[in-house]
């Protein structure tokens, strides 16, 4: 009897060896397996047939004839990679003139490029200068692979503030110096740094808010849709009460901490994104215990004052793990340490509203909503709260109060006129608000807040409401 050849041979790839029945089998299996393990989009239909179908052939025909493709690495002529270096040297001096003496030279190192062959290992060939004076922290920035923020502090704010240090990396800077330069230089998230008689919190951040400066009377204002605290600013004598530098610590590391989640869900989404807002919320946790502690003691300086105002703000958005007294309570601090500013006490009204102490909730509402002046429908703020009532989350536990503090403010910056209408445009939206479906409760608080509005702050119906 004849014996048949061997069907694997010595250095024939398994590819190669493979029937075409079994190749497309095991194609099946490779997409089947890609779809298993997350890659959804396989089942998405083109033309009624799904797209993994469509993969199958590219599966099959990388696998059967992926071997024989090859790839050469060209000879490249004589004096090339000269150029290259140049063009390198002036591109890097270009978008990064704060780096100075770092950037690539392209007359720098003579090291043999991998690819020359033997006997050509002349400077034309060498990119060794792009590899050594590019460090690393060039072409990956350390916020890439740190697990933390990373906080400037000038020299002569270091003794105050660093023995306070809890959820960053500190890096001592030079005072004095141009601060967006020094963010860029030494690769930080924040920087807290002298100026003038005062000192600054600057955030790497170009979108953060600014903690210092009262709360405009809108409801994107008292109501904003994300935290991010940005460069703040403080005069001579902020750091003169007692507990201001520990509070000035915690702050610090707060705008350090947003700026680092931010550039981390930009750069690098995924656990080490989850992470990074984790230290964000924590950073805000410490802060609210110290705003607390700083109402106690009846501190109401500029970094309270700001701490106070970033809090509240936070909590009025927060939906983490607080009981609501918890919650009213730390509301209750801000009010005190912020000296009673107007956006303050709309989020404290939406905290007594939350936590069901609806009498005190429109008191301190109707206190919020004195010193705000009608300005026609140039500001007219009643589309945000009916899209709170139309889209809101069941879940979200402060949506009811920020609605109802939010109906106050609305009617405050209305005319009598208009308001006179915004009873009937609010009770269309919530017949059909899916937050509100066996909540009699809530809908009864709302409608006892329209009524209120609705009917003008010095009328009989407003006094019984409250």
């Amino acid at each position: 009897m004849t014996e048949s050849p061997a069907r694997f041979e010595a250095g024939v790839p398994v590819s190669q060896a493979l029937s075409n029945t079994a190749l497309i089998l095991a194609s099946c299996g490779v997409v089947s397996t890609g779809y298993y393990l997350g890659a959804s989009w396989l089942a998405t239909p083109v033309l009624g047939i799904p797209l993994g179908l469509f993969a199958l052939p590219l599966v099959y025909a990388g696998a059967r004839w992926g071997g024989h493709v090859r790839l050469r690495s060209p000879r490249l002529p004589a004096g090339c990679f000269a150029g290259l270096r140049a063009r390198l040297a002036e591109a890097w001096s270009q978008s990064h003139p704060w780096a100075g003496a770092s950037a690539p030279s392209a007359a720098a190192g003579s090291d043999r490029c991998p690819d020359a062959p033997d006997g050509e290992g002349s400077s034309e060939h060498s990119l060794a200068p792009v590899g050594s004076r590019l460090s690393a922290d060039a072409w990956q920035p350390r916020r890439r692979t740190a697990s933390q923020a990373r906080l400037g502090v000038s020299e002569d704010l270091a003794s105050a503030a660093e023995p306070f240090a809890r959820l960053a990396t500190w890096v001592r800077v030079e005072s004095g110096s141009d601060p967006q330069a020094t963010l860029r230089a030494h690769d930080l998230d924040a920087l807290l740094t002298k100026h003038g008689q005062g000192f600054e919190l600057v955030s790497a951040s170009e979108t953060g808010d600014d903690w210092t400066r009262p709360t405009s009377h809108t409801y994107a204002g008292v109501f904003p849709a994300t935290i991010e605290p940005g460069t703040m600013r403080f005069g001579p004598g902020a750091l003169n009460e007692t507990g201001s530098a520990e509070l000035l610590t915690a702050l610090a590391e707060s705008v350090a901490t947003f700026a680092f989640a931010r550039c981390t869900s930009a750069g690098a989404p995924g656990a080490r994104a989850g992470l990074a807002h984790a230290q964000a919320e924590e950073s805000m946790v410490r802060l609210r215990d110290l705003v607390i502690r700083a109402a106690l003691c009846r501190e109401t300086g500029p970094v309270a004052r700001a701490a106070a105002s970033g809090v509240s703000a936070w909590l009025a958005v927060w939906n983490g793990d607080c009981d609501p007294a918890s919650r009213l309570d730390a509301f209750e601090a801000c009010v005190v340490s912020s000296g009673r500013e107007t956006g303050v006490l709309f989020r404290a009204a939406a905290g007594r509203f939350a936590a069901g102490r609806e009498s005190d909730a429109f008191v301190m509402a109707r206190e919020a909503a004195s010193p705000v002046r009608p300005a026609g429908d140039a500001l007219n703020q009643l589309p945000f709260v009916q899209s709170e009532v139309e889209l809101g989350a069941p879940g979200d536990v402060m949506l009811l109060g920020r609605v109802a503090s939010g109906l106050h403010l609305c009617a405050a910056l209305l005319d009598a006129p208009a308001r006179a209408h915004l009873q009937d445009d609010v009770l269309d939206d919530m017949r059909y608000s899916p937050w509100l479906v066996g909540r009699d409760d809530a809908r009864l608080l709302l409608m006892r807040v329209l009524r209120s509005v609705s009917a003008g702050p010095g009328s009989t119906s407003a006094s019984q409401a409250a």
